[in-house]
């Protein structure tokens, strides 16, 4: 049979335990999500570089074609 103080202070410390595991996998969300952005941030810096070698393709290709068209 528990008294009410012994009661009270494993209660308190349940609580305490279930807050430092609410924390903790609070941190890994927020872990998880930084990790995510940071994924996707990589992806639109890689398809904004493809993008970039493809108009500078184009602007070449543009200039050969005006060239060309000059010495005509």
């Amino acid at each position: 049979i528990l008294t009410d103080g012994a009661l009270l202070k494993r209660q308190q410390l349940e609580i305490e335990e279930l807050r430092k595991k609410l924390q903790g996998s609070h941190a890994g969300v927020l872990e998880q999500e930084v990790l995510k952005l940071r994924n996707d941030l990589l992806k639109y810096e890689m398809e904004r570089g493809k993008l970039e070698m493809e108009l500078e393709e184009e602007r070449k290709s543009r200039n050969q074609w005006i060239s060309t068209l000059h010495k005509k």
